[in-house]
């Protein structure tokens, strides 16, 4: 596989990128994007694996907020990163028919295009656990029990 190169933005100098989790309910054909947080690297660390680089969890609209790329509309890159995140879910679940979750982790670059890092059949909720605000984590297990 052959990836473009995506130059992060930077949150207090530390490059981030963004674990989205999408997921249907069982029966459904419907995908929901149930929870995104952004991976602030730790410093002197240029991935964003917060375990390893010991980095920061954001949620979202805050750590837009503190990058370099705040002068993007917040709003508009989220519905972008939505869509992009569950027409992905739809192209997967073609070859993974029954499965209900996937994560994906996103680098957005400096002029917010997007870029999919990698996709996870098996995505860790710990992200979500981590943050002060548990409504995503909450909705996260809510979809994964039903």
């Amino acid at each position: 596989m052959v990836q473009r190169r995506i130059t992060r933005p930077t949150i207090n100098k530390r490059p981030f990128d963004m674990r989205v989790i999408i997921q249907r309910r069982t029966g459904s054909p419907v995908w929901v994007v149930t929870g995104k947080v952004i991976k602030v690297a730790g410093k002197g660390y240029i991935v964003s694996n917060n375990t390893r680089s010991k980095g920061t969890l954001l949620s979202f609209k805050s750590g837009i907020k503190q990058s370099s790329v705040r002068h993007l509309s917040a709003s508009a890159l989220e519905s972008h990163i939505n869509r992009v995140s569950i027409r992905s879910a739809k192209r997967l679940s073609n070859f993974f028919p029954g499965h209900r979750i996937y994560g994906l982790d996103i680098g957005i670059d400096r002029k917010g295009r997007i870029g999919i890092i990698e996709a996870n059949l098996y995505p860790a909720r710990s992200h979500f656990r981590k943050l002060k605000d548990k409504t995503m984590y909450y909705r996260i297990t809510d979809y994964k029990n039903g």
